[in-house]
C-alpha cells in the first residue's frame, strides 16, 4: 500500500512537472513569436513596403525601385539609423522605444522625411499613389508626434492599419483583406509584450483613420489620383 502510494505521489509530481515545463515552454514560445511580429510589422519597415509597393504599382521595375528607395531612405532609414544610434549609447533602452521622450526625435526626422519626399515628387512629378503614402504618413506622424507628449500611442497599429485602409481604398478589399490578421496580429503582440495597452492600441486605429481620411478631405475627392 505504501509502495502504490509512493508510485501514485510520483505520477502525480510528474504529470505537474510536465504541465509547468509545457506551460513555460509554451510561454517561451508566444513571447518568441510576439518579439518577432513587433519586429517584422515595424512600422519603418511597413512604410518601406508600401512604398515599393505603391511605386512599382504605377512604374516599371526599376523606376519603382528607385522612388520605393527614395521613399523608405527619407521615411524609414533615416529615423531607424538615428534609433540604432541612440541605442547604441545608452540613450533608448529599445528598439521600439516605450518612453515618450525618447520618441521624440525619430518622429520629428520621419516627419521631415515625409515632407522631403512629398517635395521631391511634387517637383519631379513622382508617382501619384506615393505622393498620397508620403501624405498620409505626414498626417499621421504630425498627429502621433503631437499626442507623444502627453500619452504613449501604438505606432505599430497606426502604421499597419493606415497600410490596411490604403490597400483597401487603392486596390480593392481582397488585397485589404489580406492585410488584416497583421492587424490582429499587432493588437497580440504589443498586448503580450505589454508595450502598450487595449486604449493605446485603439488610438493608434483612429490616427490611420485620420490620416488616410483626412487626406481625402483636404483633397475634397473620393479618389486618390487627383491632386
Amino acid at each position: 500500500m505504501v509502495k502504490y502510494l509512493e508510485f501514485t505521489n510520483d505520477r502525480n509530481y510528474m504529470h505537474r512537472t510536465s504541465v509547468k515545463m509545457f506551460n513555460n515552454n509554451s510561454a517561451k514560445v508566444q513571447l518568441k513569436i510576439a518579439r518577432m511580429v513587433s519586429d517584422i510589422v515595424s512600422p519603418p519597415l511597413v512604410y518601406a513596403i508600401m512604398g515599393f509597393v505603391f511605386s512599382w504599382y504605377e512604374l516599371t521595375f526599376w523606376d519603382g525601385l528607385i522612388w520605393g528607395a527614395l521613399y523608405g531612405f527619407f521615411i524609414s532609414f533615416i529615423p531607424v539609423l538615428t534609433i540604432l544610434y541612440l541605442y547604441r549609447i545608452g540613450e533608448v533602452q529599445d528598439m521600439h522605444i516605450s518612453k515618450t521622450e525618447q520618441r521624440r526625435l525619430p518622429y520629428l526626422l520621419s516627419i521631415i522625411g515625409a515632407i522631403i519626399i512629398i517635395l521631391i515628387i511634387l517637383i519631379l512629378d513622382g508617382p501619384k499613389l506615393l505622393l498620397t503614402l508620403a501624405a498620409c504618413n505626414l498626417i499621421g506622424l504630425t498627429i502621433l508626434f503631437l499626442i507623444n507628449f502627453y500619452w504613449l500611442i501604438s505606432s505599430h497599429m497606426a502604421s499597419i492599419s493606415m497600410a490596411t485602409l490604403l490597400l483597401t481604398i487603392n486596390f480593392g478589399y481582397l488585397v485589404g483583406v489580406f492585410t488584416i490578421p497583421f492587424v490582429f496580429l499587432v493588437y497580440w503582440s504589443r498586448i503580450h509584450l505589454k508595450r502598450h495597452s487595449a486604449i493605446q492600441l485603439l488610438a493608434g486605429f483612429i490616427v490611420a483613420i485620420l490620416a488616410v481620411f483626412g487626406y481625402l478631405a483636404l483633397l475634397g475627392s473620393n479618389t486618390f489620383f487627383q491632386l
